[in-house]
């Protein structure tokens, strides 16, 4: 019996957590999203969410989130940093940050080789 309770309590609570902001971070051309893993090639993705800091290559970039036609989507806490180089010689790395209320609070672009980080 004891067993299901926190089951259950554990349950509701991982359906309760709600972010703070999220980041959905694209990669393509034409203002169309691809596939996230074309710009990570040859370089990672740096990302402290939740206070805790983690690398992620192009071999488990999408444990960050789930994605979607318009980019991957990452969960943000209230605190969180961002730096993502893009790899592509030709597609376009993206991110566009929203915050609880979906409002559209910044959004940037980089080619090949460039470095985005954002913060708070």
């Amino acid at each position: 019996m004891k067993f299901i309770f926190i089951c259950l309590f554990y349950l509701m609570g991982a359906s309760l957590t709600y972010a703070d902001y999220k980041a959905v971070l694209s990669c393509g051309m034409y203002g169309n999203h691809i596939n996230i893993l074309a710009c990570f090639s040859d370089t990672e993705l740096k990302l402290t969410n939740r206070g805790n800091t983690r690398v992620y290559k192009i071999y488990n970039i999408s444990q960050l989130g789930t994605e979607y036609s318009d980019g991957l989507h990452i969960s943000l806490s209230e605190k969180f940093t961002i730096i993502a180089q893009n790899s592509h010689d030709t597609l376009i790395l993206g991110i566009n940050i929203f915050d609880e209320s979906g409002n559209q609070v910044y959004q940037e672009e980089m080619g090949t080789w460039g470095i985005i980080k954002v913060g708070n």
